[in-house]
C-alpha cells in the first residue's frame, strides 16, 4: 500500500497545475444562489463537474430537487424554485470488497456584493500570492474539486478501489440544505462522508442546529402622552427579551462541549411603532437558538427538546403580568436545522488525521463549526457518518476576494487520495 500511496502522491506533484486549472473551471462558472435559495445558476458549474465525472467512468445521475421526496423532513426549506437546478451524483464503483466513502460538496456561492470592492471579477479566478482568488473558491470550490482530483490521480495510476466511492455535487447549500437533502431522500449513503467546507484542514467532527423564532407580541395604541391608557408592545417584548438573556446566561455556565460554543441566543431583528407619539400597539422580534447535539430518545427531530425549552421560556415571562396572560405571545418557528457530532475518534476522523500527519507533518486540530453545515442531513437522515474537513478558512468565506491558499488545496488532494486508498482498500 506504501508504494501505491507514493505512486499516487508523486502524479498529484506533477499534475499540480492541471488541478489548479480544474479549480479555476469551477471557480469561473457563476453559480450564486438568490433570495436565499429561491433561484439558483449552479447549473453552470455543474456542467463542469458533470463532464469530469462522466469522464472518468463515474454512473452519474441528474436530477432536480423533489419537495414530494424531501417532505419527510421537518428541515426542509419550502418554496424554492427547482426547475433547470440539478444535483449531480457520480458513483464509481468497487469489487464491492471495501468500505464506501461519501463525498458531499455544494456548488452554489452567494453573491458577489460589490464588484467594484473586487480586484478581478468574481468569476476570474486568478493567483496570487500562494491564493487562489474568486466568489466560491474558498466555500467550497476548492473542497469539492481536491475530493474530484484525488480520484482522478487515483484513476490515473490505473489504481481500482475495492469500495464505492459517492460524489455529490449539491445545489441550494447557502439557501439550507435542500439540495443535500434531495441526495438523502433519493437513499444514498455510504459507510463515512467527507463534506471538504473550509476548515483550515482541521477535523470538524461536529456543528451547532438552529431554531430562528419569530415572535409577535400585541399592545394597544394610543397618544403616549397618556401612555397609561394603552399597551406599549415594545416594553412587554422587553420582558420576553431579558427573559431569554438569562437563559442563556444559565446555559453558558451548564451546557458545554469538547468543541463546541455553549448553546446561546442572538436577538437579531425587533419591529416596533409607527411614531415617536403613539404607544406601539404590536412588536416583532426574530432569534435565532443555537444548540449543541443530543441524542436522547423521545423526541420527533432534534431540536424539538430546545424548541420545547424555548417556548417555556417565553410562557414563563408571560406569566404574572395581566396584559400578556390575555394576550399571549405569538411564537412562530419558521427554520431550523439539527446539530451533529461523529467523535474525533471515529475511524473516519483518525483516517484524515493519519494522512494529514504524513503530508503536512503535524496531526489536525479538532474544532466544531458554530455555523450549520449539510453535515447533519448526512449524519441524521442518511445513516452515513460525517466529518467537515477541507481548504481554506471559513473567516475568508463570502468576503470580497474570497480566497483559498493554493498549498492548502493540493495538500487536500494527497489527504483524500491517502485516505481513499486506505478506508476503501486497492484490488
Amino acid at each position: 500500500m506504501v508504494k501505491v500511496q507514493e505512486r499516487v502522491f508523486q502524479r498529484i506533484e506533477e499534475c499540480a497545475e492541471e488541478y489548479i486549472d480544474f479549480l479555476k473551471a469551477v471557480v469561473s462558472a457563476d453559480t450564486r444562489i438568490f433570495e436565499h435559495g429561491k433561484f439558483g445558476n449552479e447549473d453552470n458549474g455543474q456542467k463542469v463537474i458533470k463532464k469530469f465525472l462522466k469522464e472518468y467512468g463515474a454512473d452519474i445521475d441528474e436530477f432536480e430537487p423533489s419537495y414530494e421526496e424531501m417532505n419527510f423532513c421537518p428541515e426542509v426549506n419550502l418554496e424554492h424554485n427547482y426547475e433547470g437546478r440539478h444535483n449531480v451524483v457520480g458513483v464509481f464503483k468497487g469489487n464491492g470488497e471495501g468500505k464506501s466513502l461519501l463525498f458531499n460538496g455544494h456548488i452554489d456561492t452567494v453573491d458577489f456584493g460589490d464588484c467594484s470592492m473586487w480586484t478581478k471579477a468574481p468569476t476570474d479566478p486568478y493567483v496570487a500570492d500562494g491564493k487562489l482568488y474568486g466568489r466560491g473558491a474558498c466555500d467550497m470550490k476548492a473542497g469539492l474539486c481536491a475530493s474530484l482530483m484525488a480520484m482522478k490521480a487515483i484513476r490515473d495510476c490505473n489504481i481500482q478501489l475495492k469500495g464505492d466511492v459517492i460524489y455529490e455535487s449539491v445545489i441550494d447549500e447557502e439557501g439550507g440544505g435542500n439540495g443535500t437533502l434531495a441526495c438523502c431522500a433519493k437513499g444514498y449513503h455510504a459507510d463515512a462522508g467527507i463534506i471538504p467546507e473550509p476548515s483550515d484542514l482541521w477535523l470538524a467532527p461536529a456543528h451547532m442546529g438552529w431554531l430562528i423564532y419569530e415572535v409577535e407580541v400585541e399592545g394597544r395604541a394610543n397618544h403616549c402622552g397618556a401612555k397609561w391608557d394603552g399597551v406599549n408592545a415594545i416594553e412587554k417584548m422587553a420582558k420576553i427579551i431579558a427573559a431569554l438573556q438569562e437563559a442563556e446566561r444559565e446555559w453558558a455556565l451548564t451546557r458545554r462541549h469538547p468543541y463546541l460554543p455553549p448553546q446561546s441566543i442572538s436577538i437579531d431583528t425587533i419591529r416596533g411603532g409607527v411614531a415617536s407619539t403613539i404607544v406601539p400597539d404590536v412588536c416583532k422580534l426574530e432569534f435565532i437558538v443555537h444548540f449543541q447535539p443530543h441524542y436522547e430518545e423521545g423526541y420527533r427531530w432534534m431540536g424539538e427538546k430546545y424548541d420545547k425549552e424555548v417556548r417555556e421560556i417565553i410562557g414563563r415571562a408571560a406569566v404574572g403580568d395581566a396584559w400578556l396572560e390575555k394576550h399571549p405571545p405569538k411564537v412562530t418557528l419558521y427554520q431550523l436545522g439539527s446539530s451533529c457530532d461523529i467523535g474525533v475518534d471515529h475511524p473516519i476522523c483518525v483516517k484524515l488525521s493519519e494522512k494529514t500527519e504524513i503530508i503536512r507533518g503535524e496531526k489536525p486540530k479538532c474544532k466544531g463549526l458554530v455555523s450549520g453545515a449539510d453535515g447533519r442531513l448526512l449524519n441524521n437522515y442518511a445513516n452515513t457518518p460525517t466529518v467537515h474537513f477541507g481548504p481554506g478558512a471559513m473567516e475568508i468565506a463570502h468576503t470580497v476576494n474570497e480566497f483559498v491558499p493554493v498549498q492548502e488545496y493540493l495538500d487536500c488532494i494527497k489527504i483524500f487520495a491517502g485516505t481513499l486508498l486506505d478506508w476503501c482498500g486497492t484490488v
